[in-house]
């Protein structure tokens, strides 16, 4: 019987690879159900990527050190609760001897430079800023969560998320006022799917008490290079404008 409890952090595990994605790679826990993400910086010392590498050749180089099927030891350096009974786990692989299984990191300083939730493509190891970015700005985000009206990002080097209101995915995605939540879910989720690595261009930007709400764009935005296909900035136009922008909900 596999276990739906999360791991504590800091513990040590023996796992499988099952995936390698351009963020980073899954592993498969011995007698846990849930998988963990190894984000590319926790992978090896030797992983570094930049903006203009391609997809392809970060996976191909992370491959080089977690092939699939590969057996690989890895520390949790965090569990995100994302709801009830729901939570995701960030591991690394650096910080654990591949040999023995020692912990080359007791005093867990590779999980205070996250500086912040792990997940599919989250920034490098550095801390995330917790400024805001600049409107109309491209960046490279991963996605987090998937809600009926829309979906959240992580955009690479910044704490706060993005969201992506349903009409900002794709044109041929829309929705009528009686869709139930599970319809617009799920047709959602024929699209993206949580670790999705995305282009997003910030289209909206908004301040309250809680801090900036950053309303971004995927389909404006070319998802085989990044190049902004609004570069006028045009064709966005927000809610209260006649537009389909982010419904910030909790």
């Amino acid at each position: 019987m596999l276990s739906d409890e999360p791991p504590e952090v800091g513990s040590i595990h023996r796992g499988r690879v099952v995936s390698v994605r351009p963020f980073g790679v899954f592993v498969e826990l011995p007698g846990r159900r849930k998988q963990a993400m190894i984000h590319h910086s926790q992978i090896d010392e030797g992983v570094h990527f930049g903006r203009d590498d391609d997809d392809e050749s970060k996976v191909k180089a992370m491959e080089f050190f977690c092939p699939r099927g590969e057996q690989v030891w890895v520390k949790i350096l965090e569990v995100r609760q994302e709801g009830p009974g729901n939570f995701k786990l960030a591991a690394s692989r650096r910080a654990v001897d591949q040999d023995s299984g020692a912990d080359l990191d007791p005093d867990n300083l590779l999980a205070q430079a996250r500086g912040g939730p792990g997940g599919g493509g989250g920034g490098g190891g550095g801390r995330d800023s917790d400024e805001p970015p600049e409107l109309h700005s491209i960046h490279r985000a991963a996605v987090q969560s998937v809600r009926p009206f829309g979906v959240f990002v992580k955009l690479d080097g910044y704490r706060k998320y993005g969201l992506v209101h349903f009409s900002q995915i794709s044109d041929h995605l829309s929705f009528s006022r009686d869709d139930p939540d599970e319809v617009k879910v799920t047709e959602i989720g024929e699209i993206l799917s949580v670790g999705d690595p995305v282009w997003v261009k910030v289209v909206d930007l908004s301040f309250d008490d809680r801090g900036p709400k950053i309303g971004c764009s995927i389909k404006h935005v070319s998802q085989s290079d990044g190049t902004d296909l609004d570069p006028a900035n045009t064709k966005y136009r927000p809610r209260g404008e006649g537009g389909g922008g982010p419904q910030w909900c909790a």
